[in-house]
């Protein structure tokens, strides 16, 4: 990693167990919340392995057109799904899309209910104008044994998952699929989906460019959640929003058919909020 430091105080974060600062054996993750990666940490080499077992998931239910309930996952698992549904191609159906903003916002969550601890601050990584990241730092005794038990959460997550489907033969099966075309349109059709835009110009719906302008963005895992709640309340995803300022305020460019109404509500429902205040303003066409 990079310069990294405490915005709070101006100096380098050390571990909560032996104070070092640097990359100590302590370290479970390094996560570069800005754009969307884990840069170090002993999660550093097992992350892909956690990510395939998501995939393995998700697969499972989208080649048996099996809808996910809401009410036995969490909020971020339950977005990625419906993102590989709408990403969803019959033609590559091993290229399975997986939003890596909401599976590391589901991570951090993961590995802290696992027993890291994550020290206080607005932790950042220094880079050039426009390259510093905002990093969630997350520290344990034994990193191994809390990466094993997100592990775990992910095995005992397939095993629900194929235990809820019925025993049936190979033609039974294939007979009794839906097509997972109409199902993307049934999520499409759903209020603050996160369609793509380009199938929102489809269905004959007018874009709106706007910017979003967050005057205190938050910090810790809050940032994901925060961060995926407004991306779902403007019915979009982070590959359609425009970073075009960091800091002092965040300020997001963005094309969406929402309303102001329908996205503070959404927001409202969600149960996030940033240390400030939304703006939502919409940019003249003419």
């Amino acid at each position: 990693m990079g310069n990294v430091i405490d915005e709070e105080t101006g100096q380098e974060p050390t571990c909560i167990f032996c104070n070092s600062k640097t990359d100590c054996s302590h370290l479970v993750a390094a996560i570069d919340r800005t754009f969307a990666e884990c840069s170090g940490g002993a999660l550093y080499n097992t992350i892909d392995k956690l990510r395939g077992l998501l995939t393995e998931i998700i697969t499972g239910m989208v080649e048996a057109a099996e809808d996910i309930d809401e009410g036995t996952v969490d909020y971020e698992i339950s977005a990625i799904f419906r993102g590989a549904v709408e990403n969803y191609d019959s033609a590559y159906p091993d290229d399975i899309y997986i939003d890596e903003g909401m599976f590391l916002e589901w991570l951090v969550t993961a590995l802290i209910d696992a027993g890291a601890n994550e020290p206080s601050g607005y932790i950042i990584e220094e880079g050039g104008p426009g390259q510093s990241s905002a990093l969630t730092l997350l520290y344990a005794e034994n990193p191994k044994h809390v990466i094993q038990k997100v592990e775990k959460v992910l095995r005992d997550m397939s095993s629900m998952f194929k235990a809820s489907r019925p025993d049936t033969d190979i033609e039974d099966a294939e007979a009794s699929l839906t097509p997972i075309d109409s199902r993307a349109e049934s999520i499409a059709s759903e209020p603050l989906s996160t369609t793509k835009a380009a199938d929102r110009k489809i269905s004959g719906k007018t874009l709106r460019p706007l910017l979003i302008v967050v005057t205190d963005w938050p910090g810790g895992t809050m940032a994901f959640k925060f961060g995926g709640a407004i991306q779902a309340a403007l019915g979009t995803t982070k590959e359609d929003m425009t970073l075009v300022q960091m800091a002092p305020e965040r300020i997001f460019r963005v094309e969406t058919e929402v309303s102001e109404d329908d996205f503070r509500k959404a927001m409202a429902s969600k149960d996030v909020a940033s240390g400030g205040s939304i703006l939502f303003i919409e940019i003249p066409t003419n």
